[in-house]
């Protein structure tokens, strides 16, 4: 099954947050929530860096997107989402590479 959610980046953060949230006390539950995020990690990032990486994103024709929740070693969570919408094609390999520094710039 395929579904296309229509809503914006700070939609897209709120739920992550709200993931967050459930993983921290909600136990098992949270748990299993974030271990299905971070069965792909989206882009090949640096693991050392990160203790964990969830990751979800997807295209469509004229729009992709790709939102992460990243815990560095320490344990400080970051959020980041990010999406491309045009009526042209959408360039992947540019957008995977901006998302890409900027997950370099957040890395500890």
């Amino acid at each position: 099954m395929n579904v296309t959610l229509r809503r914006g980046v700070t939609d897209v953060l709120q739920v992550r947050v709200r993931i967050q949230h459930r993983f921290l006390v909600g136990g098992a539950a949270g748990e299993q929530l974030l271990s299905t995020l971070s069965i792909n990690p989206g882009l090949m990032l640096d693991a050392k860096s990160w203790k964990r990486i969830c990751f979800k994103g997807g295209s469509e024709p004229g729009v992709i997107n790709m939102t992460y929740m990243l815990q560095s070693q320490n344990g400080t969570w970051y959020a980041l989402s990010g999406t491309w919408l045009t009526t042209n094609t959408v360039d992947e390999v540019k957008f995977a590479g901006l998302i890409e520094r900027v997950i370099r710039l957040l890395a500890p």
